[in-house]
């Protein structure tokens, strides 16, 4: 249960981002090429940032030497592809 209210969160957040942008572009408070600006700060700075700081709080030594096998296997398949 603990994961299905999780999930439920984030998906309301997310329709709720959703509406308030809807209101916004309704009431001409954004502009129409707003998507465009949007899409490429999401592309440019919000997607990277986010790669980032999953790196920096997962990529430990201790989960590295967990993860051995897995590394090597996928290694293994991006030399054959």
């Amino acid at each position: 249960m603990e994961i299905f209210t999780s999930t439920l969160n984030q998906m309301l957040l997310m329709f709720l981002l959703i509406f308030v942008g809807m209101l916004l572009r309704k009431n001409k408070i954004l502009p129409e090429v707003s998507g465009t600006t949007l899409s490429k700060l999401e592309l440019y700075v919000l997607a990277p940032a986010l790669n980032f700081h999953n790196w920096a709080q997962n990529c430990t030594l201790d989960t590295l030497t967990q993860n051995t096998k897995l590394i090597l296997y996928g290694a293994i398949m991006v030399g054959i592809a």
